[in-house]
């Protein structure tokens, strides 16, 4: 639960379009464009501290791809009170990327990395969204629903509905395998970021 002033602060960060629900210390964004500068207001209300950035692929058609999307934050000098930002988000053929929250926080970069890659979802003004995971011969995103994998452990994207494979047609993931496949992934991403990281450090 946010302390009341910290609420009046969030309410004031988000103007309308921002819904807090302070009792679960989480709110919803309806209005995306609006994404930066309310982040950079919660910053100067007092959550300096970057906690996670992760999404979901919620829809994939004609219209484009929607996205949820979910970061949560702390204000140290709230008793470290933490809080749960929500919004969806559409791309489009020719629609914009996702703006950038790196420039807030710079250690959002390292997930957008991930979700990059997990999900296709580009950042615009992060111009470091190099593979984190995967071998960089990787082809598709594993945690799209539009994703399917061989046997050989090489992707390709299909659409959603009949996947032809080696065996002949089968249906497409239910919803309850693609959770599972994130949960896999999930534990694969807590053991191997910081290594890959490491790495890259280290050259």
């Amino acid at each position: 639960m946010l302390p009341e002033a910290l609420a009046l602060a969030v309410r004031q960060a988000g103007g309308e379009a921002l819904l807090l629900d302070s009792r679960h210390s989480r709110a919803l964004i309806s209005d995306a464009s609006a994404l930066v500068d309310i982040c950079r207001n919660l910053q100067h209300a007092g959550f300096t501290r970057y906690v996670d950035f992760s999404g979901e692929h919620l829809e994939h058609g004609g219209e484009g791809d929607v996205f949820a999307l979910r970061l949560t934050l702390r204000a140290p000098a709230h008793g470290h009170s933490a809080l749960t930002l929500k919004w969806k988000f559409r791309l489009g053929a020719d629609g914009p990327a996702h703006p950038t929250l790196s420039k807030v926080w710079p250690g959002a970069g390292v997930a957008e990395r991930e979700i990059f890659e997990m999900l296709g979802l580009p950042f615009s003004g992060n111009d470091n969204l190099r593979p984190l995971l995967l071998d960089e011969q990787f082809i598709g995103n594993p945690l799209r629903l539009d994703f399917v994998g061989s046997a050989r452990g090489r992707t390709a994207p299909r659409t959603r509905g009949a996947y032809e494979g080696e065996g002949g047609s089968r249906a497409a993931p239910t919803e309850g395998e693609a959770f599972n496949a994130a949960d896999e992934l999930e534990r694969r991403y807590q053991a191997g970021v910081i290594e890959a990281l490491r790495k890259e450090a280290t050259g």
